[in-house]
């Protein structure tokens, strides 16, 4: 999608430069958490590769091209590493989110901040098919299922105030249940997102955007846009 943020998958703090000059100090804590990001994308693309329940520190660290030595300086166990891996990937979702609807207002945001979470492109597709990967694992897994319960109330909540400053502004109809409909508008994301990962060509981008644009202008604007 033009102008959309560079997704984690695609490893966007790879090459970061400072932004002011650091201490020594400062210099070796970055260098430790940029090879710390190098291990959770190595991570991703075992899980792509082999499936999540497949994946081991020997299969990570041959896709790093290092030793299990090293990776486990880093993490301590497999279990550690996807933890961290989907917090990551949870916590870039957030980022995205939030770069994507930077400056816009009105029903343009709401919109753009629906696109943001459908896999409209290749590389937002990988992450939700990593982000999938995690769903049966995190079952009873109180550490993993916590990741999954951060990304839910994080989207209920920006889909809550968007509503209600939209309704408070006149944008949208004075009548509608804004709880009921943030939730209502994260099973269509949810359900558009799953739709396109199991057929995807059901699902093309267009068709995804559509489907929200239609929502939308059925059941929140004032009048058809």
């Amino acid at each position: 999608m033009a102008g959309r943020a560079r997704t984690p998958w695609a490893g966007s703090v790879k090459g970061r430069p400072p932004t002011r000059a650091r201490r020594p100090d400062e210099t070796l804590a970055t260098a430790h958490e940029r090879k710390r990001v190098e291990v959770l994308e190595a991570a991703w693309s075992c899980i792509l590769r082999v499936g999540l329940e497949n994946v081991t520190m020997r299969e990570i660290a041959t896709e790093l091209r290092a030793t299990t030595g090293t990776v486990v300086h880093y993490f301590r166990s497999k279990d550690d590493i996807l933890l961290h891996a989907l917090d990551y990937l949870i916590s870039r979702i957030v980022q995205d989110v939030q770069a994507q609807v930077a400056g816009l207002t009105g029903l343009a945001r709401l919109e753009r901040m629906l696109f943001a979470l459908l896999p409209l492109d290749e590389e937002s597709e990988v992450g939700w098919r990593i982000w999938l990967a995690f769903l049966k694992p995190s079952l009873g897994v109180t550490a993993l299922s916590a990741e999954h319960a951060r990304r839910s109330a994080f989207l209920r909540k920006s889909l809550l105030d968007e509503l209600s400053a939209l309704q408070r502004h006149g944008a949208v109809r004075a009548d509608i249940d804004v709880p009921f409909e943030a939730d209502a508008l994260m099973a269509l994301t949810d359900g558009i997102g799953l739709g396109r990962i199991i057929d995807a060509r059901r699902y093309p981008p267009q068709k995804q955007k559509a489907l929200v644009r239609r929502h939308i202008n059925t059941h929140l604007a004032l009048v058809a846009r």
